[in-house]
């Protein structure tokens, strides 16, 4: 036997929140028989070890190494007469929730007009995505639609009338932390 598995697919969401992930995988053989194992920026398989050859499955649980940033996975796959493949996966790991600033027309204490500028500021430079309200709901809430892509000036028009109107943004980066 000289014809090695064919990898049509091997794919990790190319973020993750947590250090569990999921690798899933299409790979083919004429004999239908072997084995696969995956290793790299993991410390855990499901239903078996780093590194060490276990039967194929198509979609395979792991634990990323921790600390935020890319993680590589080597997935290989073998038959019985030892044809291997390989194919090597990324995902970026990232565990912080996006903190940010907000400040209406430069900062001003008042303001004559309903409609507003909003200048927005965050240290997290995968942020995609906002959410403004005038209630200080929990950025976690699910009544929040981060439906505004992320621009560092946005207009607004403040609903609270004359008086003082409070607003409260929300930023979720890429790999959804809010």
């Amino acid at each position: 036997d000289t014809t090695a598995p064919v990898i049509t697919s091997v794919t990790i969401p190319a973020y993750s929140l947590s250090t569990s992930a999921t690798i899933t995988n299409s790979v083919s053989h004429p004999a239908a028989a072997f084995e696969m194992r995956l290793y790299g920026d993991i410390t855990a398989v499901s239903g078996g070890s780093v590194g060490v050859w276990k039967a194929y499955a198509v979609s395979q649980a792991i634990t990323l190494s921790t600390g935020d940033g890319l993680k590589v996975v080597t997935a290989e796959f073998h038959d019985s007469a030892l044809n291997t493949v390989s194919a090597l996966v990324t995902t970026t790991l990232d565990t912080v929730r996006p903190v940010g600033t907000v400040s209406i027309n430069n900062g001003a204490a008042y303001t004559n007009n309903a409609l507003v500028t909003l200048g927005t500021a965050t240290t997290d430079l995968d942020i995609t995505a906002m959410d403004i309200k005038t209630s200080n709901l929990a950025c976690s809430d699910g009544s929040r639609v981060y439906g505004t892509t992320y621009s560092n000036q946005v207009t607004y028009t403040l609903t609270g009338g004359e008086g003082s109107n409070a607003i409260y943004v929300c930023y979720q980066d890429r790999a959804g932390n809010k």
